[in-house]
């Protein structure tokens, strides 16, 4: 009989239906592992505890790497898990742990289905693909069913659910509501004064708050994160280190108006399997109560603020794009008589014409003036418009493009 490496997955779901570790062991692992000519023990054993509804990759690459390390060393042959469910998905989910896997020969085994994972083989992988479709249904209806009731109960007892960090507020866990942080608020109010009445941008924001020594958002996440025992590799961001995003998002917080929404991101997962928060369309918030009390600016102030930025950002180059004189495609180099391509310098903004052969190049907005003001002379004078026009016709050349030499 082989000996094989068991995994076994638990869950807060699993230990209220009375499927705790001990149960999968005694009555799944045990009794059929000798069918399907295995052999397990307590010490060849992980136990991975994790969320109903959640994966955590990390756990299962942890165990999967110890039997493997198990593996090389001659220990066991194969790897069961009680039952086909989310934990096996890590077989199809992660190819760098299937290539490996698959690539030192180890057996995949499943007890409670009695059958053997075989990749090469239509119906294993259809029999798997079949049970971890239904396991995988479960899951999100259960976590439908999930946020529904925390949607309820936020609503019935008008609490915030989960009670997620505001800059300019503090949650009270007692009440869970938020209450407004005199000292933070009033540089809320001062960002908005800067914005609407100074005409500042967010930038230049941000580098008065580092001026002022205010602890920028990200530097307090790494403060808290450190004390709870996390480590980084990378350099740790600056104190004051402020950014145009992080304050956008603090100033267009409806909660600066007394309006207090959930579920305003989302999780998503990305191709290696690891979840990011992106926000949600505002027509999907949940507005759980509103306090005008806890107010920091007026409504007004706050869609004037709104309709500033949105403006700033349709109008910016990186959205709008940048605008070039009406010369594309127009301009030839005087040097080697190619075509020159447009291209714009991003920390000025200034368009030129440059030629990719000579790297000769000219400020596009001054060659449009200088010829702007000949082509106005010309329309004076329509006389010479036409005899130049009846000119290239008898020639042939009606359909050519006129060039414009960039010396001109």
């Amino acid at each position: 009989m082989e000996i094989a490496f068991s995994i076994i997955r638990v869950s807060s779901e699993d230990g209220l239906r009375g499927y705790g570790p001990d149960v999968q062991w005694f009555e799944d692992v045990l009794p059929n592992a000798p069918l399907l000519g295995l052999e397990v023990s307590e010490e060849l054993r992980a136990v991975i505890q994790e969320p109903a509804t959640g994966w955590d990759r990390e756990k299962f690459q942890k165990a999967v790497q110890q039997a493997l390390e198990l593996y090389r060393q001659g220990k066991v042959k194969a790897i069961i898990f009680p039952r086909v469910d989310r934990e096996t998905r890590f077989v199809f989910g992660s190819f760098a742990l299937l290539a490996e896997v698959i690539r030192v020969g180890m057996d995949v085994y499943f007890a409670r289905e009695k059958f053997k994972l075989n990749p090469d083989e239509p119906e294993s992988v259809e029999r798997y693909f079949s049970k971890a479709t239904q396991a995988q249904a479960y899951v999100d209806t259960m976590r439908d069913n999930t946020m529904k009731g925390k949607k309820r109960r936020a609503l019935q007892d008008h609490k915030m659910p989960g009670g997620g960090r505001k800059w300019a507020f503090d949650y009270i866990p007692t009440t869970g509501r938020y209450q407004k942080n005199e000292a933070r608020a009033e540089w809320v109010l001062k960002c908005y004064h800067w914005l609407l009445e100074e005409g500042l941008s967010l930038e230049k924001c941000c580098r008065r708050l580092e001026q002022a020594q205010i602890p920028s958002p990200g530097w307090e996440y790494w403060m808290r994160a450190m004390g709870k025992g996390r480590t980084w590799k990378r350099k740790l961001p600056r104190a004051d280190k402020w950014y145009a995003y992080t304050l956008r998002n603090i100033l267009l917080d409806p909660a600066n108006v007394g309006k207090f929404y959930a579920y305003c991101h989302q999780r998503v997962k990305r191709a290696d399997n690891k979840k990011y928060l992106v926000p949600t369309d505002p027509s999907s918030w949940l507005l759980v109560y509103e306090d005008a009390e806890q107010a920091i600016v007026t409504e007004e102030q706050y869609q004037a603020l709104k309709l500033r930025l949105r403006l700033n950002y349709e109008n910016s180059r990186r959205h709008a794009g940048h605008q070039y004189p009406p010369l594309r495609r127009l301009v030839f180099c005087t040097l080697c008589q190619r075509r020159m391509a447009g291209w714009t310098n991003d920390h000025s903004g200034i368009p030129y014409y440059v030629c990719n052969v000579c790297h000769y190049h000219v400020n596009a907005r001054k060659l449009w003036q200088q010829l702007s003001n000949e082509i106005k002379t010309r329309l004076l004078e329509p006389e010479r418009l036409v005899a130049g026009v009846r000119a290239q016709i008898e020639d042939g050349k009606g359909k050519a493009s006129p060039k414009f030499s960039s010396n001109a």
